[in-house]
């Protein structure tokens, strides 16, 4: 059951492969034109550049009463991993941890032309830390990346934004950071912190899974 009707956002990359806005909406499920929507910044959807950043907007929900996330539909192609399906299709936005805890079948037996659900984690903020911020995306770090380059690309404090993230070692190159944003911009939508208390969250596993 979701626990909200608004959407959320992950970040994620383009890779050298996959430069079509098709690519996206087959993987997320999202209409065309609603990724495009929330990324203005691409002047033509059959041509992406590699590498760039884009925003995709999904529905949180409350995974098995635990933890706040949402499961993409992936439909399972010839040559596909658990690492292949993180790693290239979902740009580490989930892990292979996370695709064998709920697809369940063996690394080496994932059936072709199955659809299996992919995973991903999603977060509403913390009261205690600010009230200021509506919406947090899932964002998958890279090598390269620090706190303050991250805080600087966002608009947002270093300091706000470690306190989000008080155990993630944003120099590591890898794993998933909540980034906060006001609701404005690109924010139009957002889940707020106060609908946490629906869910049983438990932040040690959204973040070390």
């Amino acid at each position: 059951m979701a626990v909200w009707d608004e959407a959320l956002f992950a970040s994620a990359f383009l890779k050298e492969t996959d430069r079509s806005i098709f690519v996206l909406h087959t993987i997320s499920g999202d209409p065309i034109p609603t990724i495009l929507n929330y990324n203005p910044q691409i002047p033509n959807q059959d041509t992406i550049l590699a590498d760039t950043r884009l925003l995709i907007p999904f529905s949180c929900d409350c995974i098995n009463g635990g933890f706040l996330g949402h499961a993409f539909a992936y439909l399972v192609r010839s040559g596909d991993t658990y690492e292949r399906i993180a790693r290239l299709y979902y740009a580490n936005l989930t892990t292979v941890g996370m695709l064998e805890r709920f697809i369940g079948y063996p690394a080496s037996r994932i059936p072709v032309g199955a659809t299996v659900n992919v995973t991903v984690n999603c977060y509403c903020g913390d009261g205690a830390v600010s009230r200021e911020y509506g919406l947090f995306v899932t964002y998958p770090l890279r090598r390269g990346e620090s706190l303050l380059s991250v805080a600087n690309a966002a608009g947002v404090s270093d300091r706000v934004l470690r306190d989000y993230n008080r155990n993630a070692n944003f120099n590591g190159g890898s794993g998933v950071v909540f980034v906060p944003g006001r609701g404005d911009g690109f924010f139009r939508f957002g889940c707020w912190f106060s609908s946490v208390s629906r869910c049983d969250v438990d932040l040690n596993f959204m973040l070390k899974t």
